[in-house]
């Protein structure tokens, strides 16, 4: 089925997937936005250039075959506005500028999305064979530290920590356990690529033909063992939210088997805080983390130091300046790569970040291309409208938090935006299939 969608595809002058120069450079372009900050490690040179480089050939190819759907519109629309804001002069130009890798070009990355969608299974094929590589690297990575060999088996990894200890960066660390960053340069990044691009191959199982299929199954074992292991419970939850959400679809036909396991769920983890999990408590590497993720799954968020200090300091300092300034304060003071910066502002919400970088116009066109890539990926008689949800929303509930619509996990959000919306619009090679039920493995068989 894939090949005959494939060459279709090649044929069909409104969508033209047949460029071998544009394959290339998403290739390479999902390679190097997986694996640049480790060969950076690796060989002490930085390459993270060349992933950018890619990604900018890629956006090229990609608006000179745009279809300009209203999504696509309000995207351009929501980058323009991004863009101008860099020349707002009430922050330093070289800080402003930062913003357009922290927030532009994630944002225009929905136009590369389109382009994955054109050539289909090739690129879902690919990326399963490298999430392999990529997952199983953090299994090593977590490995190595358990067992206190780190230094030994990555010694680029222990140079890095250490460059980043020298640095002052004091959240590497949950308590003495590593926050496992992977092949990444930062725990969130890495963490959330791991929840996210295990899920997405799941959902396109049905493009994954004969030993892909095994692999694929390795990838989501791997997955969940890499985020146990990790006991970091923001990629945990966006992992649990995307799946739970993505199979509501199954209440109607499948619901006595999904209240089963619902519940078995819950008495698992409720038995596992009653009894206290002894050694996880006992174990002084393991008891932070465990006590974040006790305070989440027992909402004892008054209690969780991370909530509080939102609340308390980074929230309300964010929500009194956009209070003052309608038009914000400008990107140089919260874009993340400014941090040195002075009068840097922290507000650890996205939301807030965004209206403060850009003000009302900017949060209200952002927070309208949301709600158009939900919109344009609703309708069908499929698991996309589901997966779609799944994944938008659980992003939302992060950016309450934290950041991962900007930067390399913005990127990741909105090239599966991108790649949703444009099986949606009959622009995906393989997207009969996606839409019609190959999300749920079923098409594969």
């Amino acid at each position: 089925m894939t090949n005959g969608t494939d060459n279709a595809a090649a044929a069909n002058p409104l969508d033209p997937a047949g460029s071998v120069l544009e394959k290339r450079v998403l290739y390479l372009f999902l390679f190097t936005q997986l694996f640049s900050n480790l060969l950076s490690r690796m060989v002490d040179v930085n390459l993270n250039v060349v992933p950018v480089a890619f990604l900018l050939f890629a956006l090229i190819f990609a608006l000179k075959k745009s279809g300009w759907t209203a999504v696509e519109v309000v995207c351009i629309a929501t980058a323009t506005v991004f863009a101008v804001y860099v020349f707002d002069p009430r922050s330093r130009f070289s800080y402003n500028a930062m913003s357009i890798r922290d927030s532009v070009i994630p944002v225009l990355c929905l136009f590369v999305g389109v382009r994955v969608a054109a050539h289909g299974g090739r690129m879902v094929r690919f990326l399963n064979w490298m999430f392999l590589l990529f997952v199983g690297y953090g299994i090593a990575q977590e490995l190595a530290f358990y067992s206190g060999s780190l230094g030994s088996i990555l010694p680029w990894d222990a140079a890095w920590l250490q460059k980043m200890e020298e640095g002052g960066i004091w959240n590497i660390y949950q308590g003495p356990i590593l926050r496992f960053f992977g092949v990444m340069n930062t725990f969130s990044e890495y963490q959330n690529y791991v929840a996210i691009v295990s899920t997405f191959l799941w959902f396109n199982a049905g493009m994954i033909k004969g030993v892909g299929r095994l692999v694929l199954l390795l990838n989501v074992l791997l997955a969940i063992l890499f985020l146990g292991l990790s006991m970091e419970r923001s990629p945990i939850a966006l992992f649990l939210i995307v799946l739970g959400i993505w199979h509501v679809r199954h209440l109607g036909k499948k619901s006595a088997r999904l209240l089963v396991c619902v519940v078995a769920g819950i008495a698992v983890v409720a038995a596992m805080l009653l009894s206290g999990l002894g050694e996880l408590e006992i174990d002084p590497r393991l008891s932070v983390a465990y006590k974040r993720l006790e305070n989440v799954l027992t909402l004892n968020l008054a209690k969780d130091e991370a909530v509080q200090e939102r609340l308390e300091k980074e929230w309300r300092t964010a929500a009194d300046l956009a209070s003052e300034h309608y038009l914000g304060i400008g990107p140089g003071r919260v874009t993340q790569s400014a941090k040195d910066y002075e009068r840097y502002v922290a507000p650890h919400n996205n939301f807030l970040m965004i209206f403060l970088a850009y003000g009302v116009v900017g949060l209200l066109l952002f927070g309208l291309l949301l709600v158009l890539i939900l919109y344009q990926t609703t309708g069908l008689r499929s698991s996309l409208t589901y997966y779609s949800f799944g994944v938008t929303v659980g992003y939302c509930l992060l950016a309450i938090f934290n950041v991962p619509l900007t930067l390399k996990s913005g990127i990741l959000y909105f090239v599966i935006a991108g790649y949703l919306c444009g099986v949606a619009s009959d622009r995906g090679t393989d997207g009969v299939a996606a839409a019609d039920g190959a999300g749920e493995g079923e098409a594969a068989a």
